[in-house]
């Protein structure tokens, strides 16, 4: 996706991702591809990432992350755009896609505990889709640097 829509997909661009998504399986279709798989990378607006990497040091990146987090909250809208992306989904599934996911690693507390408040924070919808499988990212290298 365009830098400007947020690169990945996630909770602030789902009306360009269900475009794409769709654009991208018309064109599969449409030239007889044997690809039966969509995978969808699910982080933070490409924006919000890049405020994460302008921190220097430890205690700024906490600063930056915590105060980032708390301003992603919003449980309605999360709860509309899971339920967007879960339509998407199905959707896709109709036409005869499988469809996957690759999430942050954070996320799986959620599955966990049943809530859905870190991938709020993290604006990535993944529980209550109906993804055929989950990845979740190891970071290594990002991590690192930061």
């Amino acid at each position: 996706m365009d830098e400007e829509e947020g690169y990945w997909y996630n909770e602030d661009n789902f009306p360009a991702a269900r475009a794409q998504s769709l654009a991208f399986a018309d064109w599969i279709e449409a030239q007889r591809l044997p690809l039966e798989w969509l995978m969808f990378d699910m982080e933070m607006h490409l924006e919000k990432t890049r405020v994460l990497e302008e921190s220097n040091d430890v205690e700024s990146v906490l600063n930056t992350v915590v105060t980032l987090l708390k301003s992603n909250l919003d449980p309605e809208r999360f709860a509309q755009r899971t339920a967007d992306y879960a339509g998407l989904v199905d959707e896709l599934h109709e036409r005869g896609f499988k469809v996957t996911a690759a999430a942050y690693p954070f996320v799986i507390d959620d599955l966990e505990d049943g809530d859905s408040q870190i991938q709020d924070a993290w604006d990535t919808p993944i529980q209550g889709i109906d993804w055929d499988e989950i990845y979740f990212m190891v970071y290594r290298t990002t991590f690192e640097s930061l």
